[in-house]
């Protein structure tokens, strides 16, 4: 599964991806360094020979072990035989790939305990040819709770360049985006409103 295929489906589903929950943890511990080497390859009949850190202990083995051929036949996960001649299981790139699509799901953006006085502004004039990016894109700022103030423009009262920025990349946007800080702006009384700023 590629990249392209990841952002064509969150744009598609319009909700979370529907990976098994196993599957999807086996990722996230492969992509922290979380070390798994099995007796056989993962198309095969196995067993796991390290040690299972205790927040995988609770699964059940018989789960894990389809889990694993699971990620394995979707391509989440690989495999090389070691020295001992068994399997070392780790994430492949498409693996990799799918870290950051579930870093796009769970983004949320870390509000301050004081507002600085300061508007951040995303305005974005993007081609047709880019339709499914650009809808990712304004539905993702909105599930941030960016508000729409004009067509192709939106705003958010604090810090959040990093996590803008972290969409543009994925979305593949880049040069189509402007970020903006303002300080004065009109409405800005139905703005705090919205936003609850004092």
């Amino acid at each position: 599964m590629t990249l392209f295929i990841n952002r064509q489906l969150a744009v598609e589903m319009g909700k979370r991806r529907r990976i098994d929950p196993t599957v999807r943890k086996l990722i996230v511990y492969l992509a922290g360094g979380f070390a798994l080497t099995l007796s056989r390859n993962p198309d095969r009949y196995f067993r796991i020979l390290k040690a299972i850190k205790n927040e995988l202990k609770s699964i059940d083995v018989d789960s894990f072990h389809r889990s694993i051929k699971k990620a394995y036949r979707k391509g989440f996960v690989n495999y090389r035989k070691n020295k001992e001649d068994y399997y070392d299981l780790f994430l492949s790139k498409s693996g990799e790939k799918e870290i950051d699509f579930f870093e796009i799901e769970e983004m949320v953006i870390k509000k301050p305990i004081c507002w600085d006085g300061l508007w951040r502004l995303v305005i974005f004039d993007i081609p047709e040819s880019k339709k499914k990016g650009r809808d990712a894109l304004s539905s993702k700022l909105k599930k941030l709770s960016f508000l729409s103030i004009q067509k192709s423009v939106l705003i958010y009262p604090y810090p959040c360049w990093d996590e803008v920025e972290t969409l543009i990349n994925f979305f593949d946007l880049h040069g189509y985006v402007r970020k903006m800080i303002v300080k004065d702006i009109d409405d800005v009384f139905d703005l705090k409103k919205h936003f609850r700023l004092r």
